[in-house]
């Protein structure tokens, strides 16, 4: 099962984004576990998460958030704004797999 942590500014706005990707998912027959947090909870939820995709709005933070994902060994990688903008569940599941192998 592949685990994804989204990052944003306050854990709220992903909740479109996520509920496509678990759509996606579900198509795709896979199982997935998807959560989102405030990226400077970071510290917080990364020990459990196999990939920290960021909302495009916190970009600036990817830096740090990879430091901090660096300790874990969880990739980092900041979600393309038209994909986020678009809700593209099935682009940013493609990006998560991309990042991880699975």
């Amino acid at each position: 099962m592949l685990k994804i942590q989204l990052l944003c500014a306050a854990g709220v706005s992903t909740s479109l984004l996520m509920a496509k990707m678990k759509e996606q998912a579900a198509l795709n027959g896979e199982e997935i576990e998807i959560s989102a947090c405030p990226v400077t909870e970071i510290e917080e939820y990364i020990a459990n998460a196999d990939v920290a995709l960021i909302a495009p709005q916190v970009a600036y933070l990817k830096a740090k958030s990879r430091k901090i994902a660096d300790t874990h060994g969880v990739p980092v990688e900041v979600i393309s704004m038209k994909d986020y903008a678009h809700c593209n569940g099935a682009a940013v599941l493609d990006l998560a797999h991309s990042l991880t192998g699975k």
